[in-house]
């Protein structure tokens, strides 16, 4: 999925306020702690996305790239003080990132 089409995606899912510049911050937050946290610790490590150009795409490719979309809804229940909908969302994310982890562990040998 491209940068552009979570956020497009977001905005079709959640009627929100938050300008694209603001969701793409939250996405490249997101990218970054994937980076950090999973593909760092392999061999074969793709690279970090390049944000400069929106039909970029991102790491987790279908059927695990709903996390974006996730995290984004997230962000938006949280930054309008919306808990219990925060507090869902961040469930729905959650298992999405640990089922691309374990996806992403079980397919790239880690480094040693």
């Amino acid at each position: 999925m491209t940068i552009r089409e979570v956020i497009s995606q977001t905005d079709e899912l959640l009627v929100n306020a938050f300008s694209d510049e603001q969701k793409l911050e939250w996405l490249k937050n997101i990218e970054n702690k994937i980076h950090q946290e999973i593909v760092l610790k392999h061999e074969n490590q793709v690279p970090m996305t390049d944000f400069e150009n929106d039909n970029n795409e991102l790491i987790a490719k279908t059927p695990y790239d709903n996390l974006y979309t996730s995290y984004l809804i997230a962000m938006i229940f949280k930054y309008t003080q919306e808990t219990q909908r925060f507090n869902n969302a961040m469930i729905v994310f959650n298992q999405e990132y640990q089922e691309f982890a374990n996806y992403y562990n079980r397919n790239n040998m880690p480094l040693m």
